[in-house]
């Protein structure tokens, strides 16, 4: 796979409270787009993500794990952040590499304490934001009382792009509100989906959901909103459009769902990804203060950008303006002697 473009990149870190199962949905993800040839399990101890000693003996992320997915010529870089309050340092070294947040929520439990620690962090770094319903699969996962909880505490910005079709043990598939498409997957664990028939005991549901979301893309954006009052709707082009301009602008927060055991809305979400999740392109480049304020000094000291942390695993930051050659040249700096000049 060859990525010639920014816009052809998509950096998503993965985030939420431990257990919402972020390393099983990074493992799917690979799964399902080719990355690698089998469904890797947390119990089976041989996750892409989760490979430190201390991880795989207590099966828990402690340090961000990176990984990437060739999806529609397109390159999902993704960054397992870890769950545990501990190691939110972590988490939020994940999320400022990245160019948006997969916020992970337990389908059965909901809103949990890293849930808002992730949400404030992400709204502090003015970071785009979508939201991933997970175990959909699980016995008492129910999107409406989940979704009534995110709303609740974080806003009515939170508007599902999808529905799930069936419930608990008896999900399925999903469907598409953006595309009115519905997908129904193999039980398998192949993640293999096929797309079908709107069924007609959801059609209604359907509408009235895709109605919400339409008003609310409308909502964002002034041009929009003269649209929606004349003719009551938006084309087809302006919803995609409107709705990606709104998540680029946190005006919005799309939320999907999935099931990452069996591989259920995992294509769907990796589509959902390329289609509406901000590239580097649209982003920009940043870092932190104290580190942009020594990359303009650049002391004679034997400051530097430095390529690792305490624990061994790669630091994650984004160097603004700067080319790969020199980003290089000032992560490899020697630890003594001049800085070399990263222009």
């Amino acid at each position: 796979m060859q990525v010639d473009t920014p816009a052809k990149i998509r950096n998503v870190a993965l985030v939420g409270h431990n257990d919402t199962g972020k390393t099983t949905l990074a493992s799917a993800l690979l799964y399902s787009g080719g990355a690698v040839n089998r469904m890797a399990r947390v119990e089976e101890k041989n996750t892409v993500t989760d490979f430190d000693p201390e991880e795989l003996a207590r099966g828990i992320s402690i340090g961000a794990g990176v990984c990437f997915v060739p999806w529609r010529q397109h390159k999902i870089n993704l960054i397992d952040c870890p769950g545990y309050g501990i190691f939110f340092t972590e988490t939020k070294c994940g999320m400022r590499a990245a160019d948006s947040a997969l916020l992970c929520v337990n389908g059965v439990a909901g809103v949990e304490v890293t849930t808002e620690n992730a949400w404030d962090c992400a709204a502090e770094m003015e970071l785009p934001l979508l939201v991933h319903l997970t175990k959909m699969d699980r016995e008492r996962a129910d999107l409406g009382r989940t979704l009534e909880g995110l709303q609740k505490r974080f806003g009515r910005g939170i508007v599902p792009i999808q529905l799930p079709l069936g419930s608990e043990h008896q999900f399925s598939g999903v469907v598409d509100l953006v595309k009115r498409q519905a997908f129904v997957f193999d039980r398998d664990g192949s993640g293999k989906a096929k797309e079908v028939a709107l069924p007609s005991d959801v059609a209604a549901t359907v509408e009235e959901w895709r109605a919400k979301l339409i008003e609310a893309v409308a909502e964002t954006d002034d041009a929009l909103m003269e649209k929606f009052f004349e003719t009551g709707t938006l084309p087809d082009d302006d919803l995609r459009e409107g709705l990606r301009r709104a998540v680029r602008t946190r005006k919005l927060f799309p939320l999907t769902v999935s099931a990452g055991l069996h591989c259920i809305g995992t294509s769907t979400l990796l589509d959902v990804l390329v289609d509406v999740a901000p590239s580097p392109a649209d982003r920009g480049g940043f870092l932190h203060r104290d580190r942009l304020d020594a990359f303009r000094e650049r002391p004679a000291g034997g400051e530097r950008f430095p390529d690792l942390d305490l624990s061994g695993r790669a630091s994650h930051g984004r160097l603004p303006g700067a080319s790969r050659r020199s980003a290089r040249s000032w992560a490899r700096a020697p630890s003594s002697g001049r800085t070399p000049d990263p222009r």
